[in-house]
């Protein structure tokens, strides 16, 4: 149900954030608590290395964590093979991405979901170099002003979904409840007011 709101309020679908094309401008017209202005975004930038992240280290990281979703497999801490069962998968996955002090691999598998924020936040000065503020996607209370970030978190999305579609579909046996009968069923009508669905 994570489309809902989207059909709600009648948007676009969510695209995911690309590394290497541009993206949209956007203007948070927001101020610090400092009572600075936080940077505007122009039209038309591509991500760049940073001063604390090379774009090259962000898609190796990706890169290494996609393959593992793939082969149902991640490295643990001790660089051993681990396997990603429908218990732990999720979980695991989810902290491979983020990154954090629970990772099963820091070292290899880096920190995709700040890297992204960090390399999408720092597109108009990747360097440092002219002082500017933090951006809105850098800042935990404004990210989520920013349309960008849900196209970061659709990425992410897309990392899940590729580990959640080479499940099997459950057998008859694993989905019938021993001892228990479906006598009958009924659905109520379902109304919705979209004009366009």
């Amino acid at each position: 149900l994570r489309h809902g709101e989207v059909l709600q309020c009648v948007l676009p679908p969510v695209r995911q954030a690309e590394l290497l094309e541009p993206v949209e401008g956007y203007e948070p017209q927001v101020r610090q608590i400092s009572g600075r202005e936080f940077p505007a975004r122009p039209e038309g930038l591509k991500a760049k290395s940073t001063d604390v992240l090379s774009l090259e280290d962000l898609m190796d990281w990706e890169g290494r964590i996609r393959a593992g979703v793939a082969m149902s497999i991640y490295l643990d801490s001790a660089v051993q093979i681990k396997q990603l069962y429908e218990g732990n998968a999720m979980k695991m996955i989810g902290r491979t991405l983020r990154g954090g002090a629970d990772t099963p691999n820091h070292q290899y598998y880096g920190y995709v979901y700040y890297g992204l924020f960090t390399i999408f936040g720092r597109m108009m000065d990747p360097y440092y170099k002219y002082g500017r503020t933090p951006s809105v996607l850098e800042v935990p209370e404004t990210m989520t002003r920013d349309p960008l970030f849900y196209r970061i978190l659709k990425r992410m999305w897309r990392v899940m979904d590729g580990y959640k579609n080479s499940l099997v579909p459950y057998t008859k046996d694993e989905l019938v409840v021993q001892g228990v009968k479906i006598e009958s069923m009924k659905i109520d009508r379902l109304t919705t007011f979209f004009d366009d669905f």
